[in-house]
C-alpha cells in the first residue's frame, strides 16, 4: 500500500472514476455477453460453504447479542 498526499490521491481517484464510465454501447455488449453465458449450478462443496458461512454468522451474532445483554445492560 502506498500513501500519497491527500491532494494527489483525490486527483488520481477523480481521473480513475472519469476514465471508467462506460458508454451505452459497452453496457449493451456486456449484457449480451452475460446473456450468452451458460447456467452453472453450484457444486455441493460450494453449497456447504455457503450454509456454513450463514450458520456461523447467525451463531456469532446470537453470541454477541447474548454477551451484550448479559454484561452491558442498558
Amino acid at each position: 500500500m502506498v500513501v500519497f498526499p491527500w491532494c494527489k490521491t483525490a486527483d488520481n481517484i477523480n481521473l480513475f472514476i472519469n476514465k471508467k464510465r462506460m458508454t451505452m454501447e459497452e453496457k449493451v455488449k456486456i449484457a449480451k455477453e452475460i446473456g450468452k453465458m451458460e447456467y452453472e449450478p453450484l457444486m455441493p462443496i460450494e453449497k456447504k460453504l455457503i450454509l456454513y458461512s450463514i450458520v456461523l454468522g447467525v451463531a456469532l451474532l446470537a453470541i454477541m447479542v447474548f454477551i451484550s445483554h448479559t454484561y452491558f445492560p442498558v
